[in-house]
């Protein structure tokens, strides 16, 4: 003190900066003290990992920014709103691939928008955990932490394609998810007939079924249809057999029985021959007409005062005791008469077997033949002398 002094000391008012949190999330908050009247103080907000901030009310006005400014021109109160935040996991699983979206970090409450999408080679088959369903996307509301998994599988191409003369459609072409069952069909035109499948497709089944394990082709051949009618004709009757629709060139076994009171005697038209079954190749509409005749029935009488029997063959005939017999129609039947012990044969009835020889006869109709036995007389043996002798 060398001399007199006057100091003045000023003094400014304090202005005080409070800094509160608010909301159902977490985090920290900076820039709360005292300030001199007039400065401008740095508000911070920072959540924590598991929060959202959505911003400010009271003295550091409704924005989101942070740090904002704040003029201390007066004491003042901050606050900081932090909200929960829930975290979206979007997951892939499944032989196939494909895109993701929706994963991330989101404020509580809030509707997500989940989506997937294959990639070419896949299908898109559905969402397990937190998403449900085969829709994409679909709505997620995060009300806690989720995860939701898209399940992708790879896509098999199935190709259906036609060969042969013939023409139809076929079905079960597409893409498929791997391991599916697919029904595959063929349907013929009406000039037409399915003969079968090649390829992935075995068989004549129709439809039938493939697993799409891999990318597969399957050839349903068609034909050009034939048709086979076999008709009836002749006195007879019978039943046939083997009319219908056949692929072109198919060979087809066409059959002819007879009823019991008819004799089946050959085929006219496109069938030939006198054998049943018969083969019949079907290169174009083809007609076989088979011929029945009645069966003849052959009956011996024996006439006369004597005794004997007649037989035939082929066998049939035992006349005595069996002297009806039926043959088919134009069978040659061979008949011999045999007289017992002191009896003769005379002759048959029949103008073409003169004698006593055996009778020959073709059954073509139904027949009666007599055959006359008598009794032997031992003088019969001169008779032929005595009127030899007659003047």
């Amino acid at each position: 003190m060398n001399a007199d002094k006057h100091c003045t000391a000023n003094f400014e008012l304090a202005r005080t900066l409070t800094i509160n949190k608010a909301g159902a999330g977490s985090g920290t908050v900076g820039g709360a003290g005292s300030y001199a009247n007039g400065t401008t103080a740095s508000a911070a907000a920072t959540a924590d990992t598991n929060s959202f901030f959505t911003g400010w009310s009271g003295d550091c006005g409704t924005g989101t920014t942070s740090p904002v400014d704040v003029l201390m021109d007066g004491n003042k109160t901050c606050t900081a709103t932090f909200v929960r935040a829930w975290t979206l996991t979007v997951n892939s699983n499944g032989t196939g691939s494909g895109i993701l979206g929706g994963a991330g970090i989101y404020v509580d409450s809030t509707t997500v928008l989940v989506s997937a999408t294959a990639n070419p080679d896949s299908f898109f088959t559905g969402w397990s955990g937190a998403c449900g369903g085969d829709t994409s996307p679909v709505n997620v509301t995060m009300d806690a932490d989720k995860t939701c998994t898209a399940t992708f599988a790879l896509m098999r191409t199935l190709t259906v394609n036609t060969s042969g003369a013939g023409s139809g459609t076929v079905g079960g072409a597409g893409s498929y998810v791997n391991g599916i069952i697919v029904s595959v069909s063929a349907t013929a035109n009406p000039d037409s007939i399915f003969t079968g499948w090649s390829g992935d497709c075995g068989g004549n089944t129709n439809p039938v079924n493939v697993t799409m394990d891999a990318d597969k082709t399957c050839t349903a051949t068609f034909a050009l249809r034939r048709a086979l009618t076999v008709n009836t004709s002749g006195a007879g009757s019978g039943t046939v057999g083997g009319a219908g629709s056949y692929a072109d060139g198919a060979i087809v076994s066409v059959s002819a029985t007879a009823n019991p009171d008819s004799n089946f005697i050959g085929w006219g038209g496109d069938c030939t021959g006198t054998t049943s079954p018969v083969n019949v190749t079907m290169n174009t509409d083809k007609t076989c007409t088979a011929i029945f005749a009645l069966t003849p029935t052959l009956t011996i009488i024996l006439t006369g005062n004597g005794k004997g029997k007649v037989t035939s063959s082929p066998s049939g005939i035992d006349c005595g005791t069996d002297c009806t017999e039926t043959y088919a129609t134009n069978t040659s039947v061979t008949l011999t008469a045999i007289p017992v012990a002191d009896y003769v044969f005379k002759g048959w009835s029949d103008s073409n077997c003169p004698g006593i020889a055996p009778c020959t006869v073709i059954m073509d109709t139904d027949k009666v033949i007599s055959a006359n036995f008598q009794k032997y007389f031992p003088w019969m043996m001169f008779l032929p002398t005595i009127i030899n002798k007659q003047p």
